[in-house]
């Protein structure tokens, strides 16, 4: 038996540090495969973190631990459908703007490595996807051959030949770039586990009724990582000085997934953090949370989906990734469209400001009266809607998911 398989089982009977041991050897495996698909270093992160977070939550019902590899890339791989689905993904370097090295480089060595960066991405980028795949997760992590395979469901033999057709297209010098690039940006597998042991003993905290400072505490001293420690201590620290609930948490990085932060944001809003908190809790541990139906919805209907209903748009899509400056670039806004039944697409009648765009979930969250029963990355409910030109209201089904900012936003309102 593999040494993960035990560790399946003991977090199948509720171990949480052998489920976070299982995050550690199996991060750089669905990292590169969220990264050879989605191609993008945030948004593969994104992904990973939250399909680890829903294999935590179906654990228990993998019949068989040896499955445990492949049934978490299907997760990644339904992780990285729903981002493409929901976001523009554009081509990048292997790393964003925010270096890993502990030294600061020269302005020579950074535009060196900055261009040796873009370089692999363009090689790695002209590989088919199932050659891309096998490579990035080869040369990711001291993975072998027979591993790969049993992640990626396929037989050695297919591993071994989509590595060598890789390697032919790649040519001898660039396979060594490849190799160097790739290790040298994969995430941190003992930062990564320990940012998901963070999340689960908060969440449990959470919602088990323990005040929050005392949950911080507590998750203070689960977390093996200093900077993990740090985070929980910054946290209580500012809350104990006064501040917001959301402001820490906001300042922690991507640590905290956007469900949660959107919940804990609007409950801080309207007077109901502790109802927030245990919403959001909840959502950690199961995926799900029952949200009082008028919590988040008490004043008029949003004005950009009152203009997209208007002109009998289904969707609204907000890239928020993409400009249109208009000629003035002081009075830049952010790319909306309308999206129609047929097919159609045509831009937005109502800007959305550069400035508005971090408000555009809480916005949509205020004036929605949610369904009652939640399930997984989107939230669903209804609108109430004054049509311009009309005293009547209309309440449309809409549906949107919390996602970070740089990310396209879709939001449906249902049919016309």
């Amino acid at each position: 038996m593999e040494r993960w398989q035990s560790e399946v089982e003991r977090a199948q009977h509720g171990d949480d540090a052998a489920f976070c041991e299982l995050v550690r050897q199996f991060e750089h495996l669905a990292y590169g495969y969220a990264y050879s698909r989605l191609r993008d270093r945030q948004l593969a992160e994104d992904s990973v973190q939250e399909a680890f977070l829903e294999a935590y939550r179906g654990l228990a019902q993998l019949r068989a631990a040896n499955a445990f590899p492949a049934w978490l890339r299907r997760i990644v791989h339904k992780q990285c459908d729903r981002l493409t689905r929901r976001a523009r993904v554009e081509t990048q370097a292997l790393t964003p703007e925010l270096d890993r090295e502990r030294n600061e480089p020269t302005p020579l060595q950074a535009a060196e490595k900055r261009e040796m960066r873009e370089t692999v991405q363009r090689a790695l980028n002209e590989l088919p996807e199932h050659e891309r795949a096998a490579t990035v997760l080869f040369y990711i992590g001291e993975y072998t051959q027979r591993e790969i395979a049993g992640f990626l469901e396929i037989p050695e033999t297919t591993v071994n030949n989509r590595l060598s057709s890789a390697r032919r297209h790649l040519k001898e010098r660039m396979i060594s770039m490849v190799k160097d690039t790739i290790r040298e940006q994969a995430p941190d597998a003992e930062a990564k586990a320990d940012q998901i042991l963070f999340l689960l003993t908060f969440g449990k905290g959470l919602h088990s009724g323990v005040p929050i400072l005392k949950v911080l505490e507590q998750t203070e001293q689960a977390v093996k990582t200093a900077p993990m420690r740090e985070v929980a201590r910054s946290i209580r620290t500012a809350i104990t000085a006064g501040s917001s609930v959301v402001k820490p948490m906001n300042s922690s990085g991507n640590l905290f997934p956007p469900m949660v932060m959107a919940l804990v944001s609007a409950g801080e809003q309207v007077g109901a953090l502790d109802y927030a908190l245990l919403a959001a809790s909840t959502w950690l541990s199961t995926g799900s949370f029952v949200l009082h139906p008028t919590l988040f919805a008490p004043q008029m209907a949003h004005w950009l989906l009152c203009a997209a209903r208007s002109q009998k748009a289904t969707e609204v899509l907000v890239d928020t990734s993409r400009t249109m400056e208009n000629g003035d670039p002081k009075a830049a806004t952010v790319w909306t469209e309308y999206a129609f039944k047929d097919g159609s697409r045509r831009p937005a009648t109502q800007a959305v400001w550069h400035g508005h765009v971090g408000q555009l979930t809480q916005d949509l969250m205020a004036h929605t009266q949610f369904d009652e029963q939640q399930t997984g990355n989107e939230l669903r409910g209804t609108l109430r809607l004054n049509i311009r030109g009309s005293d009547q209201f209309n309440n449309v089904p809409i549906s949107f998911r919390p996602l970070r900012k740089g990310q396209m936003i879709r939001i449906s309102l249902g049919s016309v």
